[in-house]
């Protein structure tokens, strides 16, 4: 079965990207009965604008962070694309989280605590759940008890006029889908499955809470280095989540 937006004509340019997927898109039959949308009706959502109602949310949300006491408030652009929430269900095989009510990427906080507590982790275990908190322990065991963690990590929500859209159009193709599906050999014949996917670009403002003064110098560093170096989200491997900041990208802290 394939699927196709209707109505476009109607959709508004800041119309939720989800809300086209989950409002909008209808059966259309066809012939081979696959499950797709056309490369147009993937570019209509990428084209997406979030408007000066997105401006406005996003000056008072930085406004009331900077307010707290050593805050810490880092801007940083993608180096190529982000794409987080990817295993989120959907009725395409990948997806990206938005926001439920804006429509713009964003990286939860959870997810980049996570992130901050794995890359300190490797060489400073202890400080790492010291400040981000212990993992979760299985339920029964003896170390079940969890701690939060001295530093907050909030969402990072992407800059405004940081790109000319939020959102970006991305493929990736299988080459041989028979022999990965487990049904025949890899051979020159194997025709190509492109697979489309949305992904975030531009920049985001990363906001963390420290203790004090000193701890908020030490978590900087540590950010700048993971965004620059680890990276956040899905396919990092592959250069997805690598973000660049305006200073030079500094070492570990120590």
């Amino acid at each position: 079965m394939n699927f196709q937006i209707t109505t476009l004509n109607v959709v508004p340019p800041s119309a939720h990207p989800d809300l086209l997927w989950q409002r909008y898109l209808v059966p259309n039959p066809d012939k081979d009965g696959k499950f797709k949308a056309s490369l147009e009706e993937w570019k209509r959502v990428t084209a997406f604008q979030p408007g000066a109602v997105y401006s406005a949310a996003y000056g008072r949300w930085k406004r009331a962070l900077t307010s707290k006491p050593d805050m810490l408030l880092h801007e940083a652009k993608v180096e190529g694309r982000l794409l987080t929430g990817s295993g989120l269900a959907s009725v395409f095989e990948t997806a990206l989280l938005l926001h439920p009510v804006y429509g713009v990427p964003y990286l939860s906080g959870s997810s980049l605590r996570g992130a901050l507590r794995a890359a300190l982790a490797v060489t400073h275990p202890t400080e790492a759940a010291t400040l981000f908190g212990s993992e979760p322990q299985p339920s029964g065991t003896a170390a079940e008890s969890i701690t939060a963690g001295y530093i907050s990590v909030f969402d990072a929500l992407w800059v405004p006029g940081s790109s000319r859209t939020p959102l970006s159009l991305d493929v990736l193709t299988v080459h041989h889908p028979d022999y990965y599906g487990g049904t025949g050999a890899p051979t020159d014949f194997d025709q190509p499955t492109p697979v489309n996917f949305i992904t975030g670009r531009g920049k985001f403002l990363f906001a963390l809470q420290a203790p004090n003064a000193e701890w908020k110098e030490y978590v900087r560093k540590l950010l700048e280095f993971t965004l620059r170096f680890r990276g956040v989200g899905a396919k990092k491997s592959a250069g997805y989540g690598r973000f660049l900041s305006a200073a030079p990208p500094l070492a570990p802290p120590v």
